[in-house]
């Protein structure tokens, strides 16, 4: 669940809001993860970069995690991050075609070294990269992405390791 406002201010897009996120009985760890956080983001939509045909975009969010919101539930180990992202656009037709779309994210994530949690590091850097497809539909969009992660995830794990996972992603957009 994600809930926000945004506000433009030509040429960026400011937004906040709440973010809430759970996992039940993952694998065979048997517990419920909590993650509910306030976030801040600034968004420079896709520019064209001059001479190249090629757009760029670029994005910074700011996350502090709250004590969880819906139910009773352990503190989430992370206390926040700082992501960037930046996404290319290298092939973009016209008609009916879909567009090529590079992008990635890189978060310096703030993770509380005692407690339940044993996290070695006070700091970890996670990244994403993705490549794929996107189709611009009325007001919204729809992308297929082939993507390829490295994390530390707390949720899965009470003795996080750094993890690098392959992924699918199909992301349908509404609104404009």
């Amino acid at each position: 669940l994600r809930l926000g406002l945004d506000w433009r201010i030509d040429p960026l897009v400011i937004g906040g809001g709440y973010r809430h996120d759970c996992k039940h009985d993952m694998g065979d760890i048997e517990r419920t993860a909590i993650h509910d956080a306030l976030f801040l983001r600034g968004v420079l939509p896709p520019f064209g970069i001059s001479g190249t045909g090629i757009r760029a975009g670029a994005a910074l969010e700011a996350e502090v995690n709250i004590d969880p919101v819906f139910q009773d539930a352990e503190e989430e180990p992370d206390r926040g991050r700082l992501s960037a992202e930046c996404t290319l656009i290298p092939w973009r037709p016209r008609g009916l075609c879909p567009e090529i779309r590079l992008d990635g994210r890189i978060s310096l994530v703030n993770r509380e070294t005692g407690g339940r949690v044993r996290a070695e590091d006070e700091w970890n850097l996670d990244w994403l990269i993705r490549c794929g497809l996107a189709k611009r539909l009325g007001a919204g969009e729809v992308s297929l992405f082939y993507g390829l992660e490295r994390t530390v995830d707390t949720w899965a794990s009470l003795e996080p390791e750094p993890e690098t996972a392959s992924s699918i992603n199909l992301l349908v957009s509404f609104g404009r």
